[in-house]
């Protein structure tokens, strides 16, 4: 496990340096409400350097706020011990906190975080359809687009019905989504979920 000067933890803010980059994490006493890649390298290599951020991998560290605590603990495994989290599926996912969006928006990001596991893909449309509205993948890569909780809500394994891996707005784009995608299958065969 790393140290304390691994991480940083305010309030309501985390600070998780990954191999993606260095991951922003906000909280509610309810749940996760933001789970973002820092895109602005200067900005992010200032924030390591102003909270002595040092190893590449960063473990939970006791916060304020017990669902950051989580998140991060969440992160952990993800990154470095990802067969923890494909014993359990979906279903060990830190609390979340998401915003209402509109109905289906939030359905979606939730049918997703249900339904596609670590490992698994599935398409903008086979998505909607999850979601029950079979004509609405347009709408369901509307709602990839603001998912406030990328990684968390993986909309990195959501892929276009064309092929290629798409596009992401997290970290470096359709690269940091490949490097997703990738790292999840050294966990296992990479699947189309259905």
């Amino acid at each position: 496990m790393a140290s304390a000067s691994d991480m940083h933890v305010e309030q309501n803010v985390a600070y998780y340096l990954s191999p993606v980059g260095l991951i922003k994490i906000q909280a509610s006493a309810k749940g996760i409400t933001s789970l973002k890649i820092v895109k602005d390298k200067s900005h992010a290599h200032s924030l390591i350097e102003e909270h002595r951020l040092e190893t590449l991998h960063n473990c939970t560290n006791p916060s304020h706020n017990k669902k950051l605590d989580e998140a991060l603990k969440w992160l952990e495994e993800y990154f470095c011990r990802p067969e923890e989290l494909r014993k359990d599926g979906c279903r060990r996912l830190p609390p979340l906190d998401l915003p209402m969006g509109g109905n289906f928006v939030r359905k979606v990001w939730l049918t997703l975080a249900d339904h596609v596991p670590l490992g698994r893909t599935t398409t903008y449309g086979e998505l909607a359809q999850l979601a029950g509205r079979p004509a609405a993948s347009r709408a369901a890569g509307q709602a990839m687009r603001t998912n406030p909780v990328s990684i968390i809500v993986p909309c990195h394994r959501v892929l276009p019905k064309s092929g290629g891996v798409g596009r992401y707005s997290g970290g470096e784009g359709s690269v940091t989504k490949q490097w997703l995608l990738d790292h999840e299958r050294v966990c296992g065969d990479m699947k189309h979920a259905k």
